[in-house]
C-alpha cells in the first residue's frame, strides 16, 4: 500500500532535500503513485490539479528581520511596571497551586455538564443530517457528470457542512475539559433523545424484526442480534467529526479517511456494543458459577454427583451400606444405588480417558479379589492329597478305614431280593408308569439281574456302584437331565439297596456318612478348580488375567447343586456372593443406548464456563480458542502493538492450558464420586450442607433425612418449620 503524501513531507529524508528537489520528489509522486489510481485517462489532467492544489508548498511569512521593520525593546524606564506585572503573575500562581474553592468546583462541573449534554443532545440531528447530506452527494457523483455546476454545489456543500461539524467538535473539545461532570453530561445527552417513546420503540421493533433470522429456540442469539441492530442504529446517527477527504484521491494524498470509512467504523462498532451488552447479561450470571468452577471444584462435583446419582435417603443408606461379601471387591457408586442416571453417568464418563482406565483398574481389582477367592478354595496340590489322603484313612465304627472299607467291598455278597421287590412295586405304581422312570426301573432291575451268580447273590461293589448311578439311568438319549420328580422315582430303590448293603456289610451306613463328610473338602476344591479352568479358556483381560465371568460362577453352583456330596456351607457363601458381585457389576452395562453419551456427560454451566472449560469439561473448542486468540490480540495490540497483538494471540490462543488445570481438578473429584460409594456419599452431604433449598425440600419429603444426616457428622440445614420436623441425634 501506498504511503499517503502527507507522510512523506513530514520524513526527515524529504525534509533534508533542497526546494528544486523537493518538488521532483512531488512531481514522482503524482507519477508513480496518484496517476495509476486514476482509470479514466480524461480525468487525470484534473486530478494532476487537485493534487497540486493540495500539495504545492504555501509561502509562509518572513521572519528574518530586515532592514526597516519595526522592532519593541524594552524600556529600561519601565522596570515599576515590570514589577508590578511579576507581582500579579505571582499571585496568580499562588491561587493556581491553592486550587480552585468548593464553589468553583460546583459551578465548574454544572457548567461542564451542562455544556456537554447540550452538545451532545444536538448530535442525533447533525448526525442525521450529516448522512442524509453525504447520501445525497453519493448519489450525485454517481448520477451527475464530472462538469456539472450542481455536483460541484452539492460537493461544496457536503464539505462544507463537515468543515463546520469538525469545527464544532473541536471548538467543543478545547473549551470542556474531560472530567465526570462532562462525561456524565456527554452519557446523559446521548441517551436521551433514544428514551422518548417514538425513537425507542422504533429501534426496539427494527430490532425485533432483523432478529427474526435467528431461531426461536436460541434467545440469547437473538438478543445479540437485536442490541447489534440498535446499536448500529444508533451509531449511524452520529455525526462523523473527523476531518475526512471528499474523494478516493484526496484520501490518498492527504491520508485521511473517508466519510463512508468513518461511518462504517462507527456502525460497526455500535453493533458491536449493542450486541454485547446481552452477552454481557448474560456472562454476568454465569461470573460465579466460572469462579466456583475455578476456585470449588470439589462444589461442582458435588453438584453433578447429587445431580445423576441422587440425593435421597434411600441413595445415602445404599452408598454407605456399599460393600461386597468378597473381600477385595469395590462396587461402584452407580453399582451401589443403581439408577438409570447414575449408570448413564457412569457410562459417559467412561469416554474419558482418565475415568476409563480408573474403571478398568476397579475392574481388574475386583476380578483379581474374587478369582484369589475361588484359588483359596481350590487349594494347591498338597492340600488337594492330604483332603484324599483324609477321606480314604477316615476311621469307620467298626475298626476299619474308609479305603478298608471300600476295598473289602468287591469280596462281599448281598441277596438283592428285596431292591428286585421294591423295583416290581414301583412298576406297578403311578410313578412308575411313567415312561423315563419305566425305563430306568428296567434297566436297573436287568443291571441287578445280570449280575446275580447261581445262588441269586451279587457283589457288593456292583450294588454300591449301581446305587451310585440310578440317576444315571433316568438321561433320556437326548441328553436331557432327568426332572426333581423323575429323581425322587428312584429314591426308594437307593434306600433299599443301602438297607440291603448294610444288612450284608455292616457298617455300610457309617461307611456312606464318613465318606459324604469327607469328601466335602474335596468336592470344594473340585468345584473351585472347574470354575478357574472354564476362566482359563477365555483371552486375558488388561491385567493379563483371565476374567471370571457370571456364567462360569452360574455353572459352576449349578454343578455343585447336581453333586452328591455338595461343598461346604463356606465355599458355597463365598461363591454365591461373588455371583452376587458379578450380577451387581453388570448395571455399569444395563445401558446399551445408540448414539454419543455425550448428553451424559458432566456438563459445565451454560455461557462463560461452557465457552472456557468446554461443555463436557474436555477443554475448549478449537472456536473457542480461536476467538480468544482474537480477543487477546486486540487487546495486545492496543497496549503493545505488534509485540503485544503477537503476545495476546498466543495467550488466547493457549487458554486450554488454563481450562485443563480446572477441568482435572473438578474431573478428579467427580471420578472419585462416581468409582467409590463412600466418596458419593460425602459429596452429596455437601451439595446438600451448601444447598439449604434443595436441603429443605428433602426434609419435607423425607423427614427421615436430618437424622441421616446427622449420624455421618453433617447437619442438613433446618426448615422453616422446625415443628414439622423431627431433631436429629446426637452424635
Amino acid at each position: 500500500m501506498a504511503i499517503p503524501w502527507s507522510q512523506v513531507q513530514q520524513s526527515p529524508q524529504y525534509q533534508a532535500l533542497s526546494p528544486e528537489d523537493q518538488e521532483a520528489a512531488r512531481q514522482q509522486y503524482f507519477q508513480q503513485v496518484v496517476a495509476p489510481q486514476v482509470t479514466d485517462p480524461s480525468q487525470l489532467s484534473t486530478v494532476k490539479a487537485q493534487f497540486d492544489a493540495a500539495t504545492t508548498a504555501k509561502p509562509t511569512a518572513p521572519t528574518d528581520i530586515r532592514p526597516g521593520d519595526v522592532v519593541v525593546r524594552p524600556d529600561p524606564g519601565q522596570d515599576s511596571f515590570t514589577k508590578g506585572v511579576q507581582e500579579a503573575t505571582k499571585q496568580a500562581q499562588a491561587e493556581d497551586a491553592a486550587g480552585p474553592s468548593l464553589g468553583q468546583r460546583i459551578g465548574d462541573a454544572v457548567y461542564q455538564f451542562g455544556t456537554a449534554e447540550a452538545h451532545h443532545l444536538g448530535n442525533a440531528a447533525l448526525g442525521l443530517s450529516q448522512l442524509v447530506g453525504h447520501g445525497i452527494q453519493y448519489v450525485a457523483n454517481k448520477v451527475l457528470p464530472d462538469d456539472s455546476d450542481l455536483r460541484s454545489q452539492i460537493n461544496a456543500t457536503a464539505a462544507n457542512a463537515d468543515r463546520n461539524i469538525a469545527a464544532r467538535e473541536a471548538a467543543y473539545q478545547a473549551k470542556v475539559p474531560d472530567s465526570v461532570a462532562s462525561y456524565a453530561g456527554a452519557v446523559t445527552g446521548e441517551v436521551a433523545p433514544w428514551l422518548l417513546e417514538t425513537p425507542a420503540k422504533g429501534l426496539q421493533t427494527a430490532g425485533n424484526i432483523v432478529s427474526k433470522v435467528a431461531p426461536e429456540s436460541l434467545p440469547l442469539l437473538r438478543k445479540i442480534i437485536s442490541g447489534a441492530t440498535q446499536g448500529g442504529a444508533v451509531a449511524a446517527t452520529q455525526p462523523v467529526t473527523a476531518p475526512t477527504a471528499q474523494n478516493d484521491v484526496a484520501g490518498l494524498v492527504r491520508g485521511q479517511p473517508t466519510f463512508a470509512g468513518q461511518k462504517a467504523q462507527q456502525i460497526g462498532l455500535g453493533a458491536v456494543t449493542g450486541g454485547v451488552i446481552p452477552v454481557v447479561g448474560s456472562a454476568v450470571g454465569n461470573i460465579a458459577s466460572l469462579a466456583t468452577h475455578a476456585l470449588n471444584p470439589r462444589a461442582i462435583a458435588a453438584q453433578n454427583i447429587a445431580e445423576k446419582i441422587g440425593a435421597t435417603p434411600e441413595v445415602l443408606q445404599q452408598l454407605d451400606n456399599a460393600s461386597s461379601s468378597v473381600p477385595g471387591v469395590k462396587p461402584t457408586a452407580a453399582q451401589a444405588a443403581p439408577s438409570p442416571g447414575a449408570v448413564a453417568a457412569e457410562k459417559a464418563a467412561g469416554n474419558t480417558p482418565a475415568f476409563k482406565e480408573a474403571l478398568t483398574q476397579r475392574a481388574n481389582d475386583n476380578n483379581a479379589a474374587r478369582v484369589q477367592a475361588i484359588q483359596n478354595l481350590a487349594g494347591d496340590d498338597a492340600a488337594y492329597a492330604a483332603a484324599r489322603a483324609a477321606r480314604s484313612n477316615a476311621p469307620l465304627s467298626n475298626g476299619q478305614t474308609v479305603e478298608q472299607f471300600q476295598n473289602a467291598l468287591p469280596a462281599a455278597s448281598v441277596d438283592p431280593s428285596s431292591v428286585l421287590s421294591t423295583i416290581a412295586k414301583l412298576k406297578n405304581s403311578g410313578l412308575g408308569a411313567r415312561p423315563t422312570i419305566s425305563n430306568a426301573l428296567d434297566q436297573i432291575e436287568t443291571a441287578i439281574t445280570k449280575r446275580q451268580d447261581a445262588n441269586g447273590n451279587i457283589p457288593a461293589d456292583v450294588l454300591d456302584s449301581i446305587r451310585q448311578n440310578a440317576n444315571d439311568f433316568l438321561t433320556s438319549p437326548s441328553g436331557k437331565q432327568a426332572s426333581a420328580q423323575e429323581k425322587a422315582g428312584v429314591m426308594p430303590i437307593k434306600s433299599q439297596i443301602i438297607d440291603a448293603l448294610d444288612s450284608a456289610v455292616p457298617g455300610y451306613r457309617d461307611y456312606l456318612a464318613t465318606f459324604a463328610d469327607k469328601s466335602i473338602p474335596l468336592n470344594t476344591m473340585d468345584a473351585a478348580r472347574a470354575i478357574l479352568d472354564r476362566a482359563d479358556n477365555r483371552p486375558l483381560n488388561s491385567a493379563g488375567a483371565a476374567p471370571l465371568s457370571l456364567a462360569d460362577i452360574n455353572r459352576g453352583l449349578a454343578q455343585i447343586e447336581k453333586g452328591r456330596y455338595g461343598v461346604s456351607p463356606e465355599a458355597q457363601s463365598i461363591l454365591e456372593g461373588i455371583q452376587q458381585s458379578l450380577k451387581q457389576e453388570g448395571i455399569s452395562n444395563s445401558i446399551r443406548s445408540p448414539g454419543s453419551d455425550t448428553q451424559y456427560n458432566i456438563a459445565a454451566a451454560k455461557g462463560l464456563p461452557s465457552t472456557l472449560l468446554g461443555p463436557n469439561l474436555e477443554g475448549p473448542t478449537g472456536r473457542a480458542r480461536a476467538g480468544a486468540a482474537t480477543i487477546g490480540s486486540l487487546i495486545g495490540a492496543h497496549f503493545g502493538g505488534l509485540p503485544g497483538f503477537a503476545t495476546g494471540a498466543g495467550l488466547g490462543a493457549f487458554i486450554n492450558k488454563g481450562a485443563d488445570v480446572i477441568n482435572k481438578r473438578i474431573m478428579s473429584e467427580y471420578t472419585k464420586g462416581l468409582l467409590n460409594p463412600e466418596d458419593a456419599a460425602t459429596l452429596i452431604r455437601a451439595y446438600l450442607k451448601g444447598n439449604s433449598s434443595n436441603a429443605n425440600k428433602l426434609l419435607a419429603k423425607y423427614p427421615q433425612w436430618n437424622a441421616l444426616l446427622s449420624t455421618q457428622g453433617a447437619r442438613a440445614p433446618q426448615a422453616i418449620n422446625q415443628a414439622t420436623q423431627p431433631q436429629a441425634a446426637t452424635p
